[in-house]
């Protein structure tokens, strides 16, 4: 939870974030208006999961995903990290295919290679100061990076 006046990135986790060897950063944006956090994480999910399809589903299991959600206006975004992405998979290829299948099915995607120099993890762990939007401001980590954090810290 993240406490009134807080922001996610002084939390122990945004620290630990800084430590990932992150291989894409991006932002969705749907084409519907006022979808719900929980059909944009879907989308996101799926849509790893529809590009892994050429090599294989177990592939979209060990992809690290870290996102949070914010509302431009009427239109819900999502900013998301990477990382995690087969070898035999190339990251930068990988990203293109991403933003393809997001752009046919769900609206305007931009994924580009992470780079430690522009402080992506900074930029998506940003909070806003609105309390309306306090539920969005809670991040989603992947399965596959809690299991990666707590293999780290212990």
């Amino acid at each position: 939870m993240i406490y009134p006046g807080t922001t996610f990135s002084s939390l122990p986790e945004a620290y630990h974030l800084t430590k990932v060897d992150w291989q894409l950063f991006g932002t969705g944006t749907t084409r519907n208006h006022f979808p719900s956090r929980r059909y944009v994480l879907n989308r996101v999910i799926a849509t790893i999961r529809q590009v892994c399809r050429v090599s294989s589903r177990k592939d979209a299991e060990r992809i690290m995903l870290f996102c949070r959600f914010e509302h431009p206006g009427e239109l819900l975004h999502v900013h998301f990290l990477m990382a995690g992405i087969p070898e035999h998979l190339d990251s930068n290829q990988f990203g293109l295919a991403f933003a393809r299948q997001w752009t046919r099915r769900v609206g305007i995607c931009r994924v580009e290679p992470y780079d430690t120099q522009r402080d992506g993890i900074g930029y998506v762990t940003k909070s806003s100061s609105d309390d309306n939007e306090r539920d969005l401001a809670q991040p989603y980590f992947s399965p596959a990076l809690i299991t990666h954090l707590v293999g780290s810290v212990t």
